[in-house]
């Protein structure tokens, strides 16, 4: 299996989830970063979906909140800045590995964060309903 690292320094939200879809794309500069997710005629080849985020609750509960946790209520938008910085934390500390499909082999991608950090509290469009959240 042929393994490779994908360098992020961005993190958007498409959606949570506001048309059906949780969406998250993951970029490099001002391009989007290799590997994350197989094609998609929508979103490209660099994203994760809700598919891939329930996986990684269920590895890093730690670190990915439940979307259906009473302490997000209905605001499924304050979920998904908190799966945003999450992810971060899993990139710097070298643990967000997924498996990905490269035509008809797979191939073993590893996200490495380079930058900042990313916060959670600072990207946020709205502001925040919620006390903050010790991840």
């Amino acid at each position: 299996m042929e393994e490779v690292t994908a360098k992020v320094n961005k993190i958007t939200g498409q959606t949570y989830g506001s048309q059906g879809e949780y969406i998250i794309t993951f970029h490099m500069d001002n391009s989007t970063a290799r590997y994350a997710k197989s094609y998609s005629k929508k979103y490209g080849y660099y994203h994760i979906d809700y598919d891939d985020i329930q996986s990684l609750q269920m590895h890093f509960p730690e670190y990915i909140p439940y979307k259906d946790n009473n302490y997000y209520g209905k605001y499924v938008i304050e979920w998904g800045y908190d799966v945003e910085e999450g992810l971060c934390k899993l990139m710097i500390e070298g643990k967000l590995t997924l498996e990905r499909k490269k035509q008809d082999s797979k191939i073993l991608v590893k996200f490495e964060w380079v930058g900042e950090p990313w916060d959670a509290e600072e990207n946020r469009k709205l502001k925040r309903r919620f006390p903050n959240r010790n991840l």
